[in-house]
């Protein structure tokens, strides 16, 4: 059950990121709905729980982003940047969280 939690959070989470990360990318992007971010979180989720191919994700998340958000290759390369970062920041968050 706490995995079940973790996951739709994790969904939750990401998908909220992605919708934002493509929102400051692409303003004006049709296609950039809470629907389709929702799947790309899910997604982005069950390839974390992959532990031998972490870099997965990010290749799927980059073929979502090329064919179902019509973004080209710089604003991909701008979004995952952005994720990136962020996802780095809510980790550091929750260890001085933990230390704290």
């Amino acid at each position: 059950m706490p995995y079940l939690i973790a996951f739709v959070v994790n969904a939750v989470v990401g998908a909220s990121l992605v919708w934002l990360a493509v929102k400051l990318v692409d303003r004006h992007n049709r296609k950039n709905t809470l629907r389709r971010a929702l799947v790309a979180g899910v997604v982005l989720g069950l390839m974390g729980m992959i532990p031998f191919l972490p870099g997965l994700g990010i290749l799927v998340l980059a073929y979502f982003l090329l064919n179902y958000y019509d973004l080209g290759i710089p604003e991909i390369l701008a979004v995952l940047l952005i994720l990136m970062a962020a996802f780095a920041g809510l980790g550091m968050l929750q260890v001085r969280m933990v230390n704290a």
